[in-house]
């Protein structure tokens, strides 16, 4: 079996039958995903046309399981830990740093945790202090995934079903 008719499989145990409430959380999850979306378009619509515009990037702070709503690590799911990392780079970024597009191109499917934020955006943003660790960036090219392990105290990412 590969390893995305594993994940498949593993994808398909988890769906349940689901109660009215849970049904009521998933609605108002997919209301409130929706204007999440819509306000980061109108965001995006308005900084791009821009004329110094280089790119914009989003990540939430936290995954969601919209049957089991809320965050308690007493009852901590891998689903609550994945979240979304977007870069949207403009065509000027793309020809001034090709070299981060094919890191970050690269880095694409390795797993970030948004702990590290501090160092990607120094990085993206060729910023050096004595702080930054660029091995944190997915647009570096000495990215070290091994170095986002730890997602909880007790939990760490490789034992995530879907990684």
């Amino acid at each position: 079996m590969s390893e995305n008719e594993k994940k498949e499989v593993i994808r398909l145990e988890e769906k349940k039958v689901i109660t009215e409430d849970e049904l009521e959380n998933v609605k108002n999850y997919l209301v409130a995903t929706s204007y999440n979306d819509e306000i980061i378009n109108t965001i995006y619509d308005r900084v791009s046309t821009l004329p110094n515009f280089m790119g914009m990037v989003y990540f939430s702070d936290h995954g969601e399981d919209p049957t089991e709503p809320g965050h308690n690590i007493n009852k901590f799911k891998f689903s609550k830990t994945r979240i979304p990392l977007l870069f949207f780079a403009s065509k000027n970024f793309i020809k001034k740093y090709p070299q981060k597009m094919k890191n970050a191109l690269n880095n694409k499917d390795m797993v970030w945790i948004n702990d590290k934020i501090y160092d990607l955006i120094l990085d993206l943003f060729s910023v050096e202090t004595k702080y930054s660790n660029n091995k944190n960036s997915i647009f570096n090219e000495r990215f070290n995934e091994s170095d986002n392990s730890q997602i909880s105290t007790s939990k760490k990412i490789n034992e995530d079903p879907l990684k």
